[in-house]
């Protein structure tokens, strides 16, 4: 087996472990591990809850996952979806074709991301 196809399996094993833990146990209840802007700023991030909305999602609780963080509905599935693609074409000793967004949708989400940040610490 090459290495990148053993990287490939790596990181699927890595992911079905962290959904594992994710899934078994809850954030909610126990930190796994502190938002550093929050703890810098007292702020929250763009990301914070996302933990806990993953979390729900996985437990098919969407609604509750939307109250934790409504950015989970795009970004949780998107990036599970882009990990799994790039370790299936590694475990098929492939190189994944690179992803390339146009330019407007990329704008796009970095003012959504930022916009959402600056009104989720005003209300």
């Amino acid at each position: 087996m090459t290495a990148g196809r053993m990287r490939g399996w790596l990181i699927l094993l890595g992911m079905g472990c962290g959904l594992g833990l994710l899934y078994a146990v809850d954030p909610s209840a126990h930190m796994l591990w502190p938002c550093p802007v929050h703890a810098l700023t007292g702020l929250s991030c763009a990301g914070c809850g996302m933990t806990r909305a993953a979390h729900a999602l996985l437990h098919g609780h969407v609604a509750e996952a939307v109250r934790f963080n409504v950015l989970c509905i795009i970004v949780v599935p998107s990036v599970a979806v882009a990990v799994v693609r790039s370790s299936m074409y590694r475990v098929k000793g492939m190189t994944a074709p690179a992803l390339s967004l146009p330019r407007w949708l990329e704008v796009c989400g970095i003012v959504v991301v930022v916009t959402y940040m600056i009104a989720r610490n005003i209300v």
